[in-house]
């Protein structure tokens, strides 16, 4: 999930509550894990500058689990390594699980190409790859690494 933070609201809180509105799920603020953040320029979007705060948080859920808004279309499922081997271009598919809004109540194999993922720009991606990294690492190790925001790209 994400989004704006609000006005008077902190990003925790704004996590929260775009976890409830775009998906129908809400961790409490205490079960987060502040992963980083970074400030990130795309010219080619609509919010062309802004910072980006990124959270885990470890719940087992099914696909089945999520709720589809009008701000959803559907959701993905993948293993966290086949998804960074995708990003870092290593694989040109990788094998996923799907639910879409127009068949809301199956779940679907499918495959997910680079083809579908490269249309996000290189800020997007970069921000994708390093929040893989910073759950790898957390699922490794049990820490935080801030500084996966800060090192080279391939931790």
């Amino acid at each position: 999930a994400g989004g704006h933070v609000g006005a008077f609201e902190d990003h925790c809180g704004a996590a929260v509550r775009e976890c409830r509105e775009e998906v129908g799920v809400e961790p409490s603020a205490d079960e987060l894990y502040y992963l980083g953040g970074r400030s990130l320029e795309n010219p080619a979007g609509v919010c062309q500058r802004v910072f980006q705060h990124f959270y885990l948080w470890v719940c087992p859920l099914r696909l089945e689990d999520f709720t589809l808004t009008p701000e959803v279309s559907g959701f993905v499922e993948v293993e966290l390594e086949d998804f960074i081997a995708l990003l870092e271009r290593d694989r040109d598919s990788i094998r996923a699980k799907v639910r879409h809004a127009a068949e809301s109540k199956s779940v679907k194999a499918t495959e997910i190409t680079w083809e579908f993922i490269g249309k996000y720009s290189e800020g997007i991606l970069d921000g994708f790859l390093r929040s893989l990294y910073a759950i790898r690492h957390y699922l490794d190790t049990g820490d935080i690494n801030l500084e996966i925001w800060n090192s080279p790209r391939n931790e």
